[in-house]
């Protein structure tokens, strides 16, 4: 835009300065002589008011990313102001609680500051029309107020949320990480019956600690168990037939129809936020759940996003960008931002990204390659754009392989702890309140001023290099749910040395087979997985193996190959010896060792012969996985 200043030779007086970018734009008065004259400077006047109005409109829409180049399509400007936010209740302390905390604080110089609980609590989607100074100052209030658990009111705004999956293990590394912050756990649930008891535990446990759980399935006999379960304990989202789709080209998991089962859960967990979740771009199936009535019952939709399969390897392109489809001549949304705005404006609903994966090699187009360097670079860009991704109705991101994080010059989990980092106040410097127009980001909504965060924008990988992670952990460790009593055990020998390597993934197997993380690594142990730097002195043999592990490669496939084959025959044993999860234990390592002949034949000696004896050998894995557990603190 142009300097103008308008001029007359006998006076001149500067009226109004505007800066708009840098830039400087002066509207100078005239003094004039007669009538004719003063008409033609207020005409003028309205004028440069009404053009300067409309550019600065339209810079204050347009400038939240200033440091991305994004195109945006020229449109009428409207006003939504109907913002929708994520509100959270907690469970408030006792009194009794309350009063301890206030005679430790008269002792003491240091202010608690704690994660919110949300065991026993409630989250929820609201709407506050911006337009009634009630509701405005309602939402402010809430935002105000940040997370302190000590506060009266037991209400906060989330933030847009980190997430992980799909191990309750993996997710408590990361939150350990972050200060003992998490947004969100992914748990999977592998059978097709519920185990409500374990529900219960795992969703009082992983709240309690401020995280929702985020439970996942393909096909349950009875979603309405699960829903219940969860209500028991607090807020949860729950994503029947993850990553279904109508098109069999990307249903390749053979992922059974949820349509009918979104309405039953609400009906069952008025607590709990169902989610439909997606592939990216698959609008197909959302017009399927639209047409069937089921989008009713769905609080939001999550879409999964394999960064391979785009087309460029430059992050911005694919986070923010639109490209042009030559054959049907009009703008094609192709960003990650783009189809988050398009599901808000189409269905209304917020939406989750999930299981973000980027690896290195070549695309699926084969256009570009992925290296440690690039991914690192996309990893830095998904942080930054949270807070733009936020006013299209973004709500969480989770990303799908913690432990495939570049390691080579990038404080990767340092970036991702950066929202959550923050241990002086209740909100982090870098989070961004979940709060967005009803309308997305295609409109000038008061609501984009509250998840808009600059110092986002403005992070550099200095900033997140500097943050010290300590571990934090928590007294309550979720994922030793499936940690056995071993006291009648003698404790053997294993090698500390091995207590580091691989042990993310370990743990995560173990939590995903529902197995005793301590027995797997004793398994590992006798299968040669430590030996000759981490690579199997022998190579991994099964009889009769059961398990599917070809997305993994190397020693990751043989630890998932033992883990699931340890589940398999856990599970088996489960239905002679239901209440004894040692014995279990025990058959699932003689299982490891035999097979399935010596397997069979162990439990019919257990249960038929009054003079049984137990394999020496068996039990000295077994006492192996006791000193697991003194050696690597494990259970």
């Amino acid at each position: 835009m142009k300097r103008r200043s308008f001029w007359n030779t006998r006076k001149r007086k500067r009226i109004q300065k505007t800066s708009l970018r840098g830039q400087t734009i002066q509207i100078e008065s005239l003094s004039f002589s007669g009538l004719m004259k003063s008409n033609y400077l207020l005409l003028l006047l309205a004028f440069s008011t009404l053009f300067l109005f409309g550019c600065i409109k339209k810079a204050t829409f347009t400038s939240y990313l200033s440091a991305e180049t994004i195109e945006y399509q020229q449109k009428e400007v409207k006003e939504v102001n109907t913002c929708t936010a994520l509100i959270c209740d907690y469970k408030e302390a006792s009194i009794f609680t309350k009063i301890w905390d206030s005679l430790v604080s008269m002792f003491t110089s240091e202010k608690k500051i704690g994660v919110a609980s949300l065991a026993g609590g409630n989250c929820s989607l609201k709407k506050f029309d911006l337009t009634q100074s009630t509701q405005k100052s309602a939402l402010e209030a809430i935002i105000n107020s940040g997370s302190n658990t000590m506060k009266s009111t037991g209400t906060f705004i989330q933030t847009v949320m980190i997430g992980t999956g799909d191990s309750v293990f993996v997710g408590e590394e990361f939150k350990s990480l972050c200060g003992g912050n998490l947004g969100f756990i992914i748990l999977k649930l592998e059978s097709q019956k519920v185990d409500a008891s374990e529900v219960e535990f795992l969703s009082d446990c992983i709240l309690s600690s401020g995280t929702i759980p985020f439970y996942k399935y393909n096909y349950l006999e009875y979603p309405s168990l699960l829903a219940e379960a969860a209500n028991k304990k607090g807020a949860a989202f729950i994503a029947p037939g993850f990553g279904y789709s109508i098109k069999r080209s990307l249903n390749t998991e053979n992922v059974r129809s949820p349509s009918g089962t979104f309405s039953s859960i609400k009906s069952w967990c008025p607590k709990c936020l169902t989610v439909a979740v997606v592939r990216f771009n698959d609008t197909e199936t959302l017009d399927f759940y639209k047409a069937s009535g089921d989008m009713d019952s769905i609080d939001v939709v999550g879409f999964t996003v394999d960064v391979n399969s785009f087309e460029s390897c430059e992050p911005n392109i694919i986070l923010y960008s639109k490209e042009y489809d030559a054959d049907s001549n009009v703008k094609k949304d192709s960003s990650i931002k783009a189809f988050a705005q398009h599901v808000i404006e189409t269905y209304g609903k917020p939406t989750m990204i999930l299981d973000i994966d980027v690896r290195q090699g070549t695309n699926q187009k084969e256009t570009c390659t992925w290296t440690n360097t690039t991914i690192g670079d996309f990893y830095q860009a998904l942080i930054k754009s949270i807070s733009a991704l936020s006013r299209s109705g973004v709500i969480g991101i989770s990303i799908k392989d913690i432990s495939s994080l570049p390691k080579e010059g990038l404080n990767s989990l340092g970036l991702f702890c950066t929202i959550y980092y923050s241990s002086s106040s209740p909100t982090s410097t870098y989070s961004s309140f979940a709060v967005f127009s009803e309308a997305g980001d295609n409109v000038a909504s008061q609501c984009n001023q509250y998840g808009y965060n600059n110092d986002i924008l403005d992070l550099e990988v200095t900033d997140y290099n500097k943050i010290n992670l300590q571990k934090t952990v928590s007294t309550t460790q979720c994922g030793n749910l499936f940690c056995i009593d071993m006291q009648s055990v003698l404790p053997g020998s294993f090698d500390a040395g091995y207590c580091m390597q691989n042990s993310l993934f370990i743990k995560n197997m173990a939590s995903e087979n529902k197995i005793d993380a301590s027995v797997l690594m004793a398994a590992l142990a006798y299968k040669g997985q430590y030996d000759s730097g981490g690579i199997p002195a022998r190579e991994l043999f099964l009889s009769n193996p059961h398990c599917s592990c070809d997305t993994y490669e190397g020693i990751q496939k043989n630890i998932c190959c033992v883990a699931q084959t340890l589940g398999y025959y856990e599970n088996k044993a489960k239905n002679s010896f239901p209440n004894d999860s040692l014995v279990r234990a025990y058959l699932s390592l003689y299982g490891i060792v035999s097979g399935d002949n010596g397997f069979n034949g162990e439990i019919s000696n257990r249960i038929y012969n009054e003079y049984y004896m137990p394999n020496p050998f068996v039990e000295g894995l077994l006492s192996n996985a006791k000193s697991v557990r003194t050696v690597c603190g494990i259970c």
